[in-house]
C-alpha cells in the first residue's frame, strides 16, 4: 500500500504522486477511484504494468477540498446542482436544499457537506456566498484566492502587536554603519526596499558589503505576527497587486531602506579578488542609512551612458565592473543561464478589468546588466551566509536543487536533436554544454521549447534541513538569506545568524531543532508550490480574459511544444499561449511522437515540431480556467 496525492482528470482517471518516492505517478482507472476528489491524500493499493504503475485507491487519508465553486443548474422535480468551474471534480454536486435565487446565474462559493463514498456518489454543498458575476475577472480572482486559502487581511492580534514596543536583541552586536554610502536598486514600481550595497576598492580588492533588512527585530518567534507569517511563508505576487508576508508597516516602513532614514540590518561584508574569488566575508547586524534610491531603469542608463556622477556615481561603476567579472567567472564555471520570455501585463489605469496589454518582457542590454548587478550580490551574499552556516552547523532551511536525473538529460538531448541542436554529451557536464549552445538555442527558432526543455529536465527547487547543494547555481552551501521581508526561509536564517553573533559556537544549535527546521522547510516548500501554481492561474486567467474579445480574429502562432493531444502555440502580440488539439487539424491526422516530442502526419509524413509557425483563428478562451484554444485556418502539413 502506498500513499500520495491524487490528481483527477475531467475523464474521471487519477494519477497518484507517491510521497516520499521519486517515481512516475500511479495511474489509477476511473473506476478505481472510489470517494476521491483531485487533491486528496490516498492509500493505494499497486501493481506493475508495461506501461507503468497501476493502482486501486483502497482508502481516502485526508480531503483537501472543503469548497467548490461554480453556477447553479436546476436539475430538475426541484433539485438543484452545482456546475463547478473545475472540471477535475468528475462527479456530480447537489445542493443539501434549494439554494435562494439570488444565487442563480452567479458564481456560487459552496461548502462540501457530504464527501462521496464510492465512484459515482455525488458530492452533498451548501451554499455559503455569492462572488459574482462569472465573467468579470476579479471575481474569478477573489474565488481562485479563496480557493487557495489565501487571507488578505492580517488577523486583529498581528496588527495589536505592532502598536508594542520591541527592545533590542542584538544591542551587543549591532554596529553603526551609517557612515556607510550604501544604496539600493529596485523596480521602479516597487513599494519595498529590502537590500541595499555599498561597494569600494581597497589594494586591488573589491569589498562589497550587502544590507538586508533586519525583519528578525521585529517578527520574534512565538508571536502571532510570526505564525502569520508561517503560514504565509512568502508573498505573492499579481499583475494587479501584492499580497505581501508582512503587514504594510513593516514591508513598507519600518524593514524598507528608505533614503537617509536609519534602519536595522543584518548583512554581510565581502571581499573579492579582480577576478572574482571571495577571499574573505564578515557577517554583522547593524544600522544603516541608504543614501539613494535607483530603479533598475536609472542604473541602465548610467551604465549604457557611462555617466556616472559623485560618490555614488562612482559606486555605481565599480559595481558594474565587479558584477560583470562576478556573472562571466560563475556562468563560465558552475552555473546554468536560461532565457525563457515571460508576460507582461499592463492594466488601463490600475482598473483590474480592463487590461491595456499583454506583450513580451524585453529587458534590453542595459536593463540586463542592471539586473545582473543586483542579482550577483544577492547570490554572493547568500553562499557566504551558506558557507558560515555550514562551518558552524547552524540549524537553517537550505535551498537545495538536486541534479536532474539522466534519463531526463538524455530525453533533452534527443529533443534538441530532433530540432537540429547536437550536445557533445561525452564532453563537458550538462550545464556546460547547455551554456556553451546558449547563443545558439537563443536564436533558433524554437527557442522557448529548447529552454523549456532544458527546465523541465530539472528537478524543482525547494527547502531541506539537509544541505544537498543548488545544480543549477553549481553551489555547494546555498541558501536564502537576502529577502526577510517576502520570504519566510530568510527570516529563519536571521534568526539562526543573530543567535550564533550573540551566544557564540556553545548555543550554536540551540535556536532551532533539527525537527523543528525540518517540519518548517516542508511546509514552506509546499506553500511555495501553491503560491507559484496560484501566481500562475491567475496571470492565466488574465489572458485568457484578454483574449475573449478577440475572438474570431487571426494570429500567426509559434509551435512551443507538441503533446500527445494537441499542440501549444503562442502568439507574438498579445504575447499569450493556446492549444490546438489534433481532431481539429483538417489537412492530415497528426501522429504523436514522444520519443522525438514531435507529430507527423500520418498521410503525408510531414512533421510538425517546436519552432513551426502557422496562423490561426481564435477560437475560445475560457476565463475560468484561464485556457485559450486555437484553430488552424489553413493547412498545417506544409513542410
Amino acid at each position: 500500500m502506498k500513499e500520495g496525492s491524487i490528481t483527477i482528470t475531467a475523464g474521471g482517471t487519477g494519477f497518484v504522486k507517491v510521497m516520499d518516492e521519486d517515481t512516475d505517478d500511479v495511474f489509477v482507472h476511473k473506476n478505481d477511484v472510489a470517494g476521491a476528489l483531485d487533491g486528496d491524500t490516498v492509500a493505494v493499493s499497486t501493481w506493475s504494468n508495461p506501461r507503468g504503475q497501476r493502482g486501486k485507491v483502497e482508502k481516502i487519508i485526508e480531503h483537501s477540498r472543503k469548497k467548490l465553486t461554480g453556477t447553479i443548474k436546476e436539475k430538475g422535480r426541484g433539485r438543484f446542482l452545482l456546475d463547478t468551474d473545475d472540471n477535475r471534480i468528475a462527479r456530480a454536486v447537489y445542493f443539501n436544499k434549494n439554494p435562494n435565487r439570488k444565487y442563480w446565474g452567479k458564481l456560487v462559493l459552496a461548502n462540501i457537506i457530504k464527501y462521496p463514498d464510492r465512484v459515482r456518489a455525488p458530492v452533498i454543498v451548501e451554499a455559503l456566498e455569492v462572488l459574482g458575476e462569472p465573467d468579470l475577472l476579479d471575481t474569478q480572482i477573489r474565488k481562485n484566492l479563496i480557493m487557495a486559502g489565501v487571507q488578505e487581511e492580517f488577523p486583529n492580534q498581528v496588527i495589536k502587536e505592532l502598536s508594542n514596543e520591541i527592545p533590542d536583541e542584538a544591542g551587543e552586536i549591532r554596529q553603526d554603519l551609517t557612515h556607510m554610502d550604501f544604496f539600493t536598486i529596485d523596480p521602479e514600481d516597487a513599494r519595498d526596499f529590502d537590500d541595499a550595497v555599498c561597494i569600494v576598492e581597497k589594494k586591488g580588492h573589491f569589498h562589497l558589503s550587502v544590507a538586508i533588512a533586519d525583519v528578525s527585530h521585529w517578527v520574534r518567534p512565538g508571536t502571532a505576527l510570526d505564525e502569520e507569517a508561517l503560514n504565509r511563508g512568502q508573498s505573492i505576487y499579481l499583475p494587479h497587486k501584492a499580497i505581501p508576508m508582512l503587514p504594510e508597516k513593516l514591508s513598507g516602513n519600518l524593514c524598507s531602506l528608505k533614503p537617509e532614514v536609519e534602519r536595522k540590518v543584518g548583512g554581510v561584508h565581502l571581499v573579492f579578488d579582480k577576478d572574482g574569488n571571495r577571499k574573505d566575508y564578515t557577517l554583522y547586524f547593524g544600522t544603516i542609512r541608504s543614501r539613494k534610491r535607483f530603479a533598475y531603469k536609472d542604473i541602465a542608463k548610467m551604465v549604457k551612458k557611462q555617466e556616472y556622477s559623485g560618490k555614488i556615481g562612482d559606486q555605481v561603476k565599480l559595481l558594474a565592473e565587479f558584477t560583470e567579472v562576478l556573472h562571466k567567472k560563475r556562468l563560465h564555471e558552475r552555473s546554468l543561464e536560461l532565457d525563457i520570455p515571460e508576460a507582461k501585463i499592463i492594466l488601463e489605469d490600475d482598473d483590474v478589468n480592463r487590461i491595456k496589454s499583454i506583450t513580451k518582457a524585453k529587458p534590453d542590454e542595459w536593463m540586463k546588466k542592471a539586473y545582473n548587478m543586483v542579482e550577483e550580490c544577492m547570490l554572493a551574499a547568500n553562499e557566504a551566509v551558506g558557507s558560515f552556516a555550514k562551518k558552524r552547523k547552524l540549524p537553517v532551511p537550505w535551498r537545495i536543487h538536486e541534479a536532474p536525473k539522466e534519463e531526463k538529460i538524455e530525453e533533452f538531448y534527443n529533443f534538441s536533436r530532433t530540432l537540429g541542436v547536437k550536445f557533445n554529451k561525452n564532453k563537458g557536464s550538462f550545464i556546460e554544454n547547455i551554456n556553451k549552445h546558449y547563443d545558439e538555442m537563443k536564436k533558433h527558432p524554437a527557442s522557448k521549447a529548447l529552454f523549456f526543455g532544458v527546465l523541465r529536465s530539472l528537478r524543482q527547487a525547494s527547502y531541506s534541513q539537509n544541505n544537498l547543494g543548488h545544480f543549477a547555481l553549481g553551489s555547494e552551501n546555498y541558501l536564502h538569506f537576502t529577502s526577510p521581508i517576502r520570504r519566510y526561509a530568510d527570516l529563519i536564517v536571521h534568526r539562526a545568524m543573530k543567535y550564533y553573533l550573540l551566544n557564540g559556537d556553545e548555543e550554536a544549535g540551540k535556536k532551532y531543532s533539527k525537527q523543528e527546521i525540518s517540519a518548517i522547510a516542508a511546509q514552506i516548500s509546499q506553500s511555495e508550490q501553491k503560491t507559484v501554481k496560484l501566481e500562475r492561474k491567475i496571470n492565466d486567467i488574465f489572458k485568457a480574459y484578454y483574449m475573449v474579445p478577440l475572438i474570431g480574429d487571426v494570429f500567426y502562432g509559434t509551435v512551443e511544444s507538441v503533446t500527445e493531444f494537441g499542440l501549444f502555440l503562442s502568439l507574438q502580440d498579445p504575447f499569450v499561449e493556446g492549444l490546438v488539439r489534433y481532431e481539429w487539424i483538417q489537412d492530415d491526422t497528426a501522429v504523436y511522437n514522444p520519443d522525438s516530442g514531435v507529430a507527423t502526419g500520418l498521410n503525408t509524413g510531414k512533421r510538425i515540431m517546436p519552432g513551426s509557425t502557422f496562423p490561426v483563428l481564435v477560437a475560445g478562451a475560457e476565463i475560468a480556467s484561464g485556457k485559450i484554444s486555437f484553430e488552424p485556418v489553413d493547412k498545417v502539413f506544409t513542410n
